[in-house]
């Protein structure tokens, strides 16, 4: 009785650490990422303060499809999408991948007009699987904007200056989700 009570104490506790153990993408195989329908969505503690509701790249939930040839270079395409610049803006640098841990920094140049020598990057980690996609991204600029050339009066003017210097601490948590097949 001793032993078959030993030995389901075992087995609960082998049970229970295989419910607990943390999945590390870095030891995984490398996934490749399916094409098909996506929900990219955009999340932040201070993205409301940096954009209005409702306003700015990334505020809603996107619905996409995505092709083979959309997916390689992957998850840099998903990046870029966070800030809706034009890849020839952009380049990317310390991007890497260990299984499915992904690591990398994407700078890009401002308006040149509005902010001449100015860009910005976003840095990102985070994993994926066949199906899906989390970066927690954190952005850093370097850009002036003379409020001369951007704001229309001195209100405007203090609310670009707020809004800046909540741009230069912004978090953004990016998530594709497999929906299923294209439509």
């Amino acid at each position: 009785m001793k032993q078959s009570a030993a030995l389901m104490s075992s087995a609960l506790a082998l049970l229970v650490a295989a419910c607990g153990a943390a999945r590390d993408p870095a030891k995984e195989p490398e996934a490749k990422l399916k094409p098909g329908q996506y929900k990219i969505g955009f999340s932040g503690e201070t993205m409301g303060f940096a954009m209005p509701k409702g306003q700015g790249p990334g505020t809603k939930d996107q619905i996409v499809c995505l092709a083979a040839e959309d997916i390689d270079g992957w998850p840099k395409p998903l990046v870029r999408s966070a800030m809706s610049v034009p890849e020839q803006y952009c380049t990317f640098e310390d991007d890497s991948r260990l299984g499915n841990f992904l690591k990398g920094k994407m700078t890009c140049e401002a308006d040149q007009e509005k902010a001449p020598g100015g860009s910005f990057s976003l840095s990102y980690e985070g994993n994926m699987t066949e199906t899906s996609t989390k970066l927690n991204t954190k952005m850093s600029m370097n850009i002036v904007l003379p409020p001369e050339v951007v704001a229309k009066d001195p209100e405007q003017a203090k609310s670009l200056a707020q809004g800046m210097e909540a741009m230069k601490n912004l978090t953004i948590v990016i998530k594709a989700e497999r929906l299923g097949d294209c439509q």
